[in-house]
């Protein structure tokens, strides 16, 4: 096995998808805070289209399309539009499984959206990271290059494949 040099890193690159991930979780965290704020007006009450209509009058949330589903076992929202694209990074929402959680039970439902409450310390992370990226993408473009040296001698030797990354 070979080590190749398509492996290097462009910083710029990175520095890019990092600010993407950066604007996608904020952009979840923002839905999420505001889908959450308007169910409190449902709490104990019947898991219903009336949910789908109180969001879609959230000024938050008007630029999203907002679909409110009784699929298989359970009730949820699907939010999508805006820059989310239905198929890669629409927000799926369970609101309560039927016939079990058939009244909205708001701690239920916050259980469900933790992973999206937990975007504000992933984007706290990712900007503290931000001023390190060219550093980290020096180190790993010099450690692949060291990698492919070692390889490149390894393999005068017939021993390229003694130091591939399943070899033990």
């Amino acid at each position: 096995m070979s080590i190749q040099f398509e492996n290097l890193k462009d910083d710029n690159a990175i520095r890019r998808k990092a600010e993407e991930r950066i604007k996608s979780f904020s952009q979840q965290l923002t839905i999420v805070k505001e889908v959450f704020e308007v169910l409190q007006r449902f709490e104990g009450k019947q898991i219903n289209r009336r949910i789908q209509t109180a969001l879609r009058e959230s000024p938050t949330l008007a630029p999203y399309t907002i679909h409110y589903h009784k699929d298989y076992s359970w009730y949820g929202l699907r939010i999508w539009g805006n820059g989310l694209d239905y198929n890669h990074s629409s927000l799926s929402l369970n609101l309560g499984y039927i016939g079990e959680d058939d009244r909205l039970n708001l701690e239920k439902v916050k259980e469900n959206f933790t992973g999206y409450f937990m975007n504000e310390d992933r984007i706290k992370r990712l900007q503290e990271g931000l001023p390190k990226i060219y550093g980290l993408c020096a180190k790993w473009n010099d450690t692949l290059k060291t990698l492919q040296a070692v390889n490149k001698e390894a393999s005068r030797y017939g021993y390229e494949y003694f130091f591939d990354c399943e070899s033990k």
